[in-house]
């Protein structure tokens, strides 16, 4: 009996290293940077998984998408997928404390995340979510914290330009914008500047409305 019990408890243990593997990870040093610069591994599994975007609050804390059910793996998380909240509370330059702010059945491999405030904004195509975290302390409450999806009021998108609009709508992003759209761009030869204008110009009047659609949800 004890040899069989020994043999269950190492299949069990077998069985359960199975489902929790350890997380691959890059070596660093296969990294080529330039003089002066390093590269460190900030946070990794099971802090997050699946990281599809990330966004960085006035705090320094770092908000983080989760695609676990991308595509074809919608029933691998039946809770649904996750956002989550990483911190480097010590300053040693690791994250050494997170959280997750808000997990939801409805939440299938979200791609954008803008936090602005207490707004947190979650591209999840066809779909904006805006989380509004009233008591300001990083963690969705359903019973104080207001969520809401706006986005059947947005100007007409495909599912891309709902993925990008937090980053779309940065000032970084509207600046550049104006500049490639001008009728000529220092610097750069006729054909050049056709091709950035081509590229950087393309669906402004669309991005220009979706942008003024996201301010007006801040007042």
């Amino acid at each position: 009996m004890r040899v069989l019990w020994l043999a269950a408890g190492v299949t069990a243990a077998t069985l359960v290293a199975r489902q929790a593997p350890e997380p691959l990870r890059v070596p660093l040093e296969l990294f080529h940077l330039p003089d002066g610069l390093e590269i460190t591994l900030w946070a990794s599994t099971p802090m997050l998984h699946n990281p599809t975007n990330i966004d960085i609050d006035k705090d320094g804390r770092v908000w983080v998408a989760e695609g676990v059910r991308y595509r074809f793996h919608h029933a691998r998380q039946p809770e649904g997928d996750r956002i989550v909240v990483l911190e480097d509370t010590d300053g040693d330059g690791k994250a050494d404390s997170w959280h997750t702010f808000v997990q939801d059945p409805e939440l299938v491999a979200p791609l954008g995340i803008a936090v602005i405030d207490n707004k947190i904004i979650v591209s999840q195509p066809p779909n904006l979510i805006v989380y509004t975290d009233v008591d300001r302390n990083q963690r969705f409450d359903p019973a104080i914290d207001t969520p809401s999806m706006p986005s059947r009021s947005a100007p007409t998108a495909s599912g891309s330009s709902i993925r990008g609009i937090p980053a779309a709508c940065s000032p970084i992003a509207r600046a550049r914008r104006s500049a490639f759209s001008a009728p000529t761009v220092p610097l750069l030869s006729d054909r050049s500047r056709f091709h950035m204008i081509r590229h950087f110009g393309r669906g402004n009047r669309a991005t220009t409305g979706m942008c003024t659609w996201v301010d007006s949800l801040y007042g």
